[in-house]
């Protein structure tokens, strides 16, 4: 429904429900603002967007102001000019002149606006409280109390978008400040940060300061995780020295929003412990090498192997956050070049078990990106915590939840702090999501006529016949109101997104429980709702590596190749910015596969536990330091913009492979031009391919039931593995780690620390088959019963010890999870 305003003269038709500022800005008219941001709730604190509507006896704030049919408005009458400049004169009142020491000097909005106003001396003169300075929520971000001018956009943005409340006003009238009232609720996302227009609060990371007029500023998507955040990287004398969002506020999927990692752990690509120049294992020794020597030495290693073995003998392992050029240069050298048949990438472990499912689903989606969350009348959310492991998703839940009621399913095996929004929570057993899945679809879809016309409803339903509300509850240890109301809501909801986190598909039966997930969407969609399906993806460019490596296809996978290592079979392995040692379950069982071959080759930046290993190094380049593409989570094309220049003597994973191609002679041809080729015919022009939409067809599953059992035992559950490669594991490689100084959490029940006789903060050992690790759990009612949770916050936590080397059957891939440990006391 639209209405019609008057705005200087000028007839509009505007948006009923819109403001007057929102309406103004959409017709090029200028109305100055300091408190409001476009992202959040109006606040009306500095009241310099006033205005003079005819009939109302005084100007009102535009920001807050909704436009009626009829109103007329004037934006620069004389009384609104004045009041403008008193607000201005009274924020100015304690504001200090320290413009040229402070970090927004060049781009504060007070700044722009003082000079628009043309205040040149502050009128007004009051003692400055005394304060003790208390440090900010979190040691990422420094508070300067001075400058502050109250307008809560901080406040707001903590509140509105992060859900946390870790900061809020303290205080009344003169008096009043912005205090870290729960730091404990603190993400360090750098929200507040963000959106503060003035110095009050500035990043406390980086040493490196440049003034605006000295830096450069380039768009890129970071390379954190795999939801393909677009952001600006600023640089000076070839450094990156923070990371801004401001000129990309209308872009997404982020819409200016940054998680910790994308916002501040940027400066691991120009740390001094990056590796610099190649190197070649002699007597158990490093040495330094060129080049050349370099390549010759790959090559004549797997020439020896090929020759002795054959090319089944070879290996080739990369990082799924590799770009699309570099990994189709990698996959055209091992397969065309070589004909090395064991090629594969770390999405493997991230998406593999999503990737039937998305075959399946993309033609009955409707939402096929996180802007589709914002149109859901319900969000299913199961298998992780989105806050840690993909937090801008987790936040459009937020968002969507409070600007259109959408209401909120969590399944999970702990509590998470979307709980806290949730209208259904099914914190179940660990190892009983897939009973979960399916007494949903029972209860909910059972008599459904939709779903009887499905392929494989016949089938299916006859596995459903166990589950009936009562069994289930049972089973996974869930509340049977809860369970009530999540039915309720998928029955009555018309459209519903499903978001799947990674650790839904790594544990045991992955692949079964991301298929019995699917199966509740399929269940929606036959019966006539909109539906959207996400799978979260820890890695940058996981769709884009799982695309590539399905076309080009064959081979061993990841963990198959590890096992041959083990075997004998597979001789030569080439790993790729992947670590096998820190990323795979049953460490020692790795570090026997990795020292049982004949021949070690890794690239990467830093010298990673498997670089430890390897019997040649060779040096790469950081997304910021070349150009390509990622395929980030919703299947988009996300561009990847070189912002630095190359790290000396480190080049790209594409060139590397084109220079030892070239050397050998192979018939195959790298340049950029070709690859750029090859991956356009791979990849469509905005992402995934999406032709040939497969009918809608219920999977078919198998379940065996994880019993819990006594005398001490309890399920370890990791919450956020494959997130910290490049920046902090045993070594820390981003500052920002230094300073948060968060180790490894384990969470245990108080009701389990009761019974095994466990005090918070006492040392206990947690054992299985395969070692033992001593740890200080933490006693929180965040965990399950019955459940030791375990969160990394950045840094290797040993667990992977403790899981066994174990591979999901469908797809190959080793899981990390439903691993009982004994914990006792030491």
């Amino acid at each position: 429904m639209t209405v019609h305003i008057t705005i200087n003269g000028k007839e509009i038709e505007a948006e009923k429900g819109k403001t007057i500022l929102e309406v103004a800005r959409e017709n090029g008219i200028y109305i100055p603002t300091l408190c409001y941001h476009s992202h959040l709730h109006p606040i009306g604190s500095c009241r310099l967007c006033v205005v003079d509507i005819e009939g109302y006896p005084m100007p009102m704030a535009a920001c807050t102001t909704p436009v009626m049919d009829g109103i007329k408005v004037h934006t620069n009458t004389g009384r609104v000019l004045k009041m403008r400049r008193q607000a201005m004169e009274l924020i100015l009142v304690n504001h200090p002149l320290d413009c040229p020491v402070c970090d927004k000097g060049g781009e504060c909005r007070l700044q722009d606006l003082a000079y628009e106003f043309g205040i040149a001396e502050q009128p007004f003169h009051a003692k400055k409280p005394e304060r003790e300075h208390v440090p900010f929520s979190t040691p990422l971000i420094r508070q300067w109390y001075d400058r502050c001018v109250l307008c809560l956009r901080c406040v707001h943005v903590c509140h509105e978008l992060v859900g946390n409340a870790a900061i809020d006003i303290k205080e009344t009238g003169y008096r009043s400040v912005i205090y870290p009232v729960a730091p404990e609720r603190c993400y360090s996302c750098g929200e507040c940060l963000s959106v503060c227009p003035v110095g009050a609060l500035t990043e406390a990371v980086n040493p490196l300061r440049g003034r605006i007029w000295q830096i450069e500023r380039k768009q890129t998507t970071c390379g954190q995780c795999g939801v393909g955040c677009q952001m600006e990287v600023s640089t000076y004398e070839n450094k990156p020295v923070n990371i801004k969002t401001d000129d990309v506020t209308e872009e997404g999927p982020n819409y200016g929003s940054l998680c910790v990692r994308g916002r501040f752990f940027y400066d691991y690509v120009s740390s001094e412990e990056r590796l610099t120049e190649p190197k070649i294992k002699k007597a158990e020794e490093w040495v330094s090498a060129g080049w050349d020597e370099a390549y010759e030495n790959a090559i004549d290693h797997l020439r020896e192997v090929m020759k002795a073995h054959g090319p089944d003998s070879i290996g080739f392992i990369a990082s799924a956050r590799l770009l699309n050029e570099d990994l189709v240069a990698l996959f055209e050298f091992a397969k065309n070049g070589l004909n090395v048949p064991n090629v594969d990438t770390s999405s493997r472990i991230d998406l593999s078990a999503h990737g039937t499912s998305l075959t399946a689903l993309k033609g009955a989606s409707s939402f096929k990106d996180l802007d589709g969350l914002l149109d859901s009348d319900l969000i299913v959310i199961a298998g992780g915590d989105l806050d840690a492991t993909a937090q801008i998703v987790a936040n459009r839940i937020r968002v969507a939840q409070r600007l259109h009621d959408t209401k909120v399913i969590t399944i999970n095996s702990y509590k998470t702090r979307l709980d806290e929004i949730s209208d259904a929570i099914l914190t179940c057993n660990s190892g009983t999501e897939i009973p979960v899945f399916n007494g949903l679809v029972k209860a909910a879809f059972e008599g459904s006529d939709g779903v009887k016309k499905v392929s494989g409803w016949e089938d299916f339903s006859k596995q459903l016949t166990d589950y009936s509300a009562d069994a289930v509850c049972d089973a996974a240890q869930i509340d049977r109101e809860m369970f009530e109301t999540a039915v309720a809501l998928l029955k009555e909801s018309a459209s519903v997104s499903f978001v799947s986190g990674g650790g839904l598909g790594q544990t045991t039966e992955g692949s079964q429980k991301v298929k019995a997930f699917a199966n509740l969407a399929v269940a929606c969609a036959a019966s006539g709702k909109k539906i959207g399906w996400l799978p979260v993806t820890a890695y940058a460019n996981g769709w884009g590596a799982l695309a590539i490596q399905t076309i080009y296809g064959g081979g061993l996978s990841y963990g198959e190749m590890i096992q041959a290592a083990k075997e004998g079979k597979i001789k030569a392995l080439v790993v790729v910015e992947e670590d096998p040692i820190a990323t795979l379950p049953d460490t020692s069982y790795v570090k026997e596969a990795l020292d049982n071959l004949d021949f070690l080759m890794v690239i990467d930046l830093f010298e990673t536990e498997t670089v430890k290993k390897a019997d040649l190094f060779i040096p790469s380049c950081s997304f910021m330091e070349k150009s390509g593409t990622f395929i980030n989570m919703e299947g988009k094309k996300r561009a990847v913009n070189q912002v630095l220049d190359p790290m000396e003597k480190t080049r790209a994973v594409g060139v590397i492979f084109s220079d030892i191609a070239e050397k050998m002679k192979l018939e195959v041809e790298l340049t950029p031009e070709v690859i750029q080729k090859k991956v356009s015919e791979i990849l469509d022009q905005d992402g995934l391919k999406t032709e040939g939409k497969d009918a809608l067809a219920f999977f078919q599953i198998s379940y065996q039931a994880t019993r819990m059992e006594e005398n001490g035992h309890l399920f370890l559950v990791p919450t956020d593995l494959h997130y910290n490669h490049h920046y902090g594991t045993d070594e820390v490689h981003a500052s920002a780690i230094e300073k948060l100084g968060k180790d490894p959490e384990y969470l245990i029940n108080p009701k389990d620390a009761a019974r095994l006789g466990v005090e918070d903060g006492s040392t206990v050992t947690i054992k299985t088959e395969r070692g033992e690790l001593s740890i200080s759990p933490t006693l929180s009612d965040e965990a399950k019963e019955g459940h030791l949770v375990v969160r990394s916050h950045y840094h290797d936590t040993g667990i992977l010890a403790l899981f066994p080397f174990e591979m999901d059957d469908e797809t190959k891939t080793p899981f990390t999870g439903n691993v009982l440990v004994k914990l006792q006391k030491s």
